[in-house]
């Protein structure tokens, strides 16, 4: 089977698991089962993401509408260009016939990054003091914007990797780093929501098998 994910999936693609084989101490054959480690911890952890997204662009529109007064909260923000870009795109008419996307509409079609980086400095006065350091009350301590901007950056590398069927499991200290931290994170909005997906993520069964080369 390796020959054949060679031969389709790219030689250069494959020397990576190879590799990993390698420093393993397993065969090379073993590659093929560590490609499909590799897409299973990845939809383990996506599932994760998705969630962690869903929960803060919702917890983000519900502080605001009850800030502003109002369910267009957005269009009252003086945004950077690349978020103005963003809320453009995601007010369009996409079909014809199509009406006017409504608050919840737009809101939903705003891509994680935009929601990773509303906590940039430069919304700290308008976005993060009056309303966004509200959204995690599970935070110990005073909530530190620079802190949770970093997290969510990482986060949102990690999303970018998994959706570029990038290896993740080439360094598994650091595989286990990124998982704690998107814990930490759902962790800071809604711990009712972790142990919901804790119940039926099967990452932490997947990476003890990859510790122990049980494929």
């Amino acid at each position: 089977m390796l020959e054949v994910l060679k031969q389709n999936f790219s030689e250069k693609r494959m020397s990576t698991y190879i590799n990993i084989a390698n420093l393993k101490s397993l065969d090379k054959e073993k590659a093929v089962d560590l490609y499909r480690m590799n897409i299973l911890i990845c939809e383990e952890l996506y599932a994760l993401i998705s969630g962690i997204e869903i929960c803060l662009r919702n917890k983000i529109h519900n502080k605001m509408i009850e800030n502003k007064k109002k369910e267009n909260w957005f269009d009252d923000v003086d945004w950077l260009d690349i978020h103005k870009k963003g809320l453009e795109e995601a007010k369009k008419i996409k079909y014809k016939g199509e009406p006017e996307p409504s608050a919840n509409d737009i809101i939903s079609r705003l891509n994680f990054g935009f929601w990773c980086h509303i906590f940039d400095s430069s919304y700290e006065q308008i976005l993060w003091i009056p309303c966004l350091r509200h959204i995690f009350p599970n935070y110990i301590g005073r909530p530190d914007r620079k802190h949770i901007a970093k997290a969510f950056k990482k986060l949102l590398n990690t999303r970018n990797r998994i959706a570029h069927f990038e290896p993740i499991i080439k360094d598994e200290n650091e595989l286990l780093k990124i998982h704690n931290q998107m814990v930490e994170v759902m962790n800071w909005m809604c711990p009712q929501v972790y142990t919901w997906f804790e119940s039926f993520n099967k990452f932490k069964e997947l990476y003890t098998n990859l510790k122990n080369n049980s494929f």
